[in-house]
């Protein structure tokens, strides 16, 4: 996950990352997860090509993960 410098958290990672996976052209329906546990201090946010699939997803005692699919189109230019 991408560490966003305006949250204050000396233990975050703070490299940017991605996943990348290259398919064929096409339409595909993509499922993440995001969440923690305790102490509950990470917000998530996950696109998937553009396509918000979780937004703003903050866990807490009673859901510590959420669950989001998307249905995404992918180009490749050559």
């Amino acid at each position: 996950m991408q560490y966003l410098a305006s949250v204050s958290n000396a233990t975050a990672v703070k490299t940017a990352a991605a996943w990348e996976y290259t398919v064929p052209n096409g339409q595909y329906s993509v499922t993440v997860s995001a969440g923690d546990q305790g102490p509950y201090d990470s917000q998530n946010v996950i696109r998937v090509e553009g396509v918000t699939a979780i937004a703003s997803f903050q866990g807490n005692s009673i859901q510590e993960y959420e669950l989001g699919t998307v249905l995404v189109n992918v180009t490749m230019v050559d």
